[in-house]
């Protein structure tokens, strides 16, 4: 009984020790950064709100379209394309009534 219980002081100490040695190796501060060049390690980022380093937003919509790869289904409805807008010609339109509406039914 004795010998059961050495073995679990033991392994209390040994992990004890080890969540002592962890928290020394190991950045466990919640903030990561106070100003923007705190972040410079993580290439280009920035300091967020809250002391958190995030990559720096790219104007990816400085038009009307979507410009950088889209990574939601929502950046990829709005993306721009090569596409280019043309005008209809109404005129094209001899079928219709003068006022645009549809002519009666024969």
């Amino acid at each position: 009984m004795r010998g059961a219980r050495r073995a679990l002081l033991a392994c209390l100490a040994l992990v004890l020790v080890a969540s002592a040695a962890c928290s020394l190796v190991l950045d466990v501060d919640a903030k990561q950064c106070v100003v923007d060049g705190d972040c410079a390690r993580f290439g280009d980022a920035v300091c967020a709100p809250g002391g958190v380093c995030v990559a720096r937003a790219v104007a990816c919509n400085g038009g009307a379209c979507w410009s950088c790869p889209p990574a939601t289904n929502i950046q990829f409805h709005n993306a721009c394309t090569d596409a280019q807008c043309v005008s209809f010609d109404a005129g094209r339109l001899t079928k219709l009534e003068p006022d645009g509406g549809l002519p009666p039914l024969p």
